[in-house]
């Protein structure tokens, strides 16, 4: 069930204003306010939405997808059903807007969970290096990590990171199973003349 439009402004205006913040743009000036870097400026402003890394709930609903100018994919509206707790989170491949997501006694894509619980071959993203340290691995648009192997007796877990690279991480940190959402679609664009490829 979608909320609907009025009622979801209303919302937003009383329930997400402490999670937005206003942002100031530094120009490329340091703090004695000369040029650093060159070539910066200009541009729309922007407000900056907290998102939670380290999301957790057994029972929660999608209310919406949002662009944010801060990162290069969608994050969602998500609403606790047990707390009434409203959060942003970054959007999973395969969660749409209205999904009410239950993670008691199963896997299911967009839950989070500790590494121990999940079996190999599992796609996750947003892993925690430490744990109750908030997602840092894989967190940019239609990234993903793959549990290759799990060791109970050193309480660790290997994974393949998007770099190829092969870390191991605590076997108690948590990830969100699945996929980030993709973007990026004009990738996969032909680009059959000039004028098309400068509109990208």
């Amino acid at each position: 069930m979608c909320w609907k439009r009025s009622n979801f402004l209303i919302m937003k205006q009383n329930k997400l204003k402490n999670l937005i913040f206003s942002k100031k743009n530094k120009s490329g000036r340091n703090h004695t306010g000369r040029i650093t870097v060159r070539r910066r400026g200009g541009g729309h402003k922007r407000l900056y939405r907290k998102v939670n890394y380290n999301f957790i709930s057994s029972l929660f609903q999608i209310l919406s997808t949002e662009y944010d100018p801060n990162r290069n994919i969608n994050i969602s509206i998500v609403r606790c059903l047990i707390s009434g707790k409203f959060d942003y989170i970054l959007l999973n491949k395969g969660v749409n807007p209205g999904d009410i997501v239950k993670t008691d006694g199963r896997i299911i894509n967009g839950g989070r969970y500790s590494l121990k619980e999940l079996p190999p071959n599992y796609l996750v993203n947003n892993i925690e290096l430490r744990p109750y340290s908030g997602g840092q691995l894989a967190r940019s648009s239609g990234t993903f990590c793959k549990i290759l192997q799990k060791d109970y007796k050193k309480s660790l877990v290997r994974l393949k990171l998007p770099s190829l690279e092969e870390r191991f991480v605590n076997i108690n940190c948590k990830g969100t199973v699945g996929q980030i959402s993709n973007n990026f679609c004009h990738i996969n664009l032909r680009m059959t003349k000039k004028p098309k490829q400068m509109l990208v």
